[in-house]
């Protein structure tokens, strides 16, 4: 629960805007519709995530948004640029991803651009991987709520001891080594971060609560190239783009630190204003 470790973002869905022709390509129950028609129904009409695009358009501003990042918001969820499904290239990709590492590079340098075939189909590939066992649970969540509550209290030495003790006790949460890799983070230990991150990844590359502290890390580890990648990465995979919308103008508004405040003023001139930065 990163949003209670001041973590404003919410909790990403797994399913990405799908961009592009080729609707048919996709699975329509893995994206929450009850057919192909009504998925080629939907995203003709601009919402790629039938509950969460939907809801997203109806959600009311509250002035927490400035209407301005709010309309280019939702012109860009509407009329989402189309990208050129290239076989050749997402063969290529394929072949490319033969483990972990190569499959998140490979990720990055889609998103430089901007090919969304080749992210899912790298995504779908580190999904085949092996996995860990499941652990103990239960008891894993127990020492995931120590964990947070030592680092809101200031405690983040403890936090880090717990929060580990927890990812060993149950290997296959990926919201304990979410929450471990932006504690981690924050803690200023930005190579462990990026080092953990990219083991989450291996649990579910599709995770914006992932790619979103793995951006950060970059960011303030002076790899500006991948921090800005897999910034691109945590906004396709979000789930609700109006709360990270939010979230970025936040940071932009109230972040001391400069790096990161440069890298979500970038991030968001990207996403929201379609200015593609220089790599």
């Amino acid at each position: 629960m990163l949003k209670s470790i001041k973590l404003t973002l919410i909790i990403f869905s797994s399913i990405i805007s799908i961009i592009g022709c080729g609707n048919n390509n996709y699975d329509y129950k893995s994206l929450g519709f009850s057919s192909a028609e009504e998925m080629n129904l939907s995203f003709s009409k601009g919402y790629h995530n039938k509950n969460k695009y939907t809801e997203m358009m109806g959600i009311k501003n509250e002035n927490k948004v400035p209407l301005e990042s709010l309309s280019k918001l939702n012109e860009v969820t509407s009329s989402i640029p189309k990208i050129e499904n290239n076989p050749t290239k997402v063969d290529e990709a394929r072949l490319a991803c033969s483990n972990l590492t190569t499959c998140i590079d490979v990720m990055l340098n889609a998103a430089k651009v901007e090919n969304i075939s080749i992210v899912l189909e790298t995504a779908k590939r580190i999904e085949s991987f092996e996995k860990p066992e499941r652990g103990d649970r239960k008891i894993a969540r127990k020492l995931n709520e120590q964990g947070l509550a030592a680092f809101k209290n200031d405690n983040k030495n403890e936090a880090i001891t717990i929060l580990t003790n927890a990812r060993n006790t149950d290997k296959l949460d990926e919201e304990i080594i979410s929450n471990l890799v932006y504690v981690y983070s924050e803690n200023e230990n930005y190579l462990k971060a990026i080092e953990l991150a990219k083991e989450g990844f291996l649990l579910n590359p599709r995770r914006a609560s992932l790619w979103l502290p793995y951006a950060e890390s970059n960011q303030k580890a002076g790899n500006k190239s991948a921090a800005l990648s897999a910034f691109w990465l945590a906004w396709q995979f979000s789930g609700n783009k109006e709360k990270m919308l939010e979230s970025m103008e936040k940071k932009i508004a109230d972040e001391r630190n400069l790096k990161l405040k440069e890298l979500y003023i970038s991030g968001k001139s990207w996403v929201i204003d379609n200015k593609k930065p220089n790599f």
